[in-house]
């Protein structure tokens, strides 16, 4: 998948941009300036397989550092169906704390929508990753309109996404030019299981036992 370009970039090294998107990345072994440790995901549209996504960017990150996925249902399965609630913000950040310590790279999939999780998403990000299908029409997502007042001075690219065998990506100009706050972007090849509702089950599956190894490295901390 292309988010080899991705994670390749965001752990600080520098992606030539004649590399092909289906082929081993050409990479300078010079360090780049950023090196991003807390991404939040952001789905542009709700048509894009943005769990399959993120989940497909968390496995091309473990190959090369401890990297974990948040998203509001894994909080809440762990911490309680409260935990966003105001009277728990210490214990909520102190615990997003400990796992941003605990791993190289935190991964925060936004909601569909401006809840108070994606919020918290997009300001405790180093790097937002601004997620769209790239054969659609251009559009900016909901979530968009709102990501300059809560994150002014974060990294934004841009990430758009196209099946596997699909045409070559093209109206890439019309996407960038609705976004002057974007900095990067990048076309994503992606497997057909990406868009499959049998991937989306076996996400769950693999979602319950991500829980479990969280809660019970969290009970072993105490």
């Amino acid at each position: 998948m292309g988010s080899r370009i991705i994670y390749i970039y965001l752990l600080g090294s520098w992606q030539k941009p004649t590399a092909g998107l289906g082929a081993a990345a050409a990479i300078d072994p010079r360090p780049s300036q950023h090196n991003f440790s807390t991404v939040a995901v952001v789905p542009v549209s709700d048509d894009v397989p943005l769990t399959a996504f993120t989940y497909e960017l968390y496995h091309s990150l473990c190959a090369i550092g401890p990297t974990v996925r948040l998203t509001s249902d894994v909080i809440r399965k762990l911490l309680g169906l409260t935990i966003m609630d105001p009277n728990n913000e210490y214990r909520l950040s102190s615990w997003l704390a400990q796992q941003e310590d605990k791993h190289k790279v935190a991964l925060y999939q936004c909601d569909p929508s401006l809840t108070q999780w994606t919020q918290r998403c997009i300001r405790q990000a180093d790097c937002i990753l601004i997620v769209a299908l790239g054969d659609k029409q251009p559009s900016i997502g909901r979530i968009e309109k709102e990501i300059e007042r809560l994150a002014i001075r974060t990294q934004k690219e841009l990430v758009l996404l196209r099946r596997e065998g699909g045409p070559n990506p093209s109206g890439t100009v019309h996407w960038l030019n609705m976004r002057s706050w974007v900095s990067q972007h990048h076309h994503v090849r992606c497997p057909h299981r990406m868009f499959t509702r049998k991937s989306q089950y076996r996400i769950v599956s693999i979602q319950l036992l991500l829980c479990i190894e969280i809660v019970y490295a969290y009970v072993l901390a105490f």
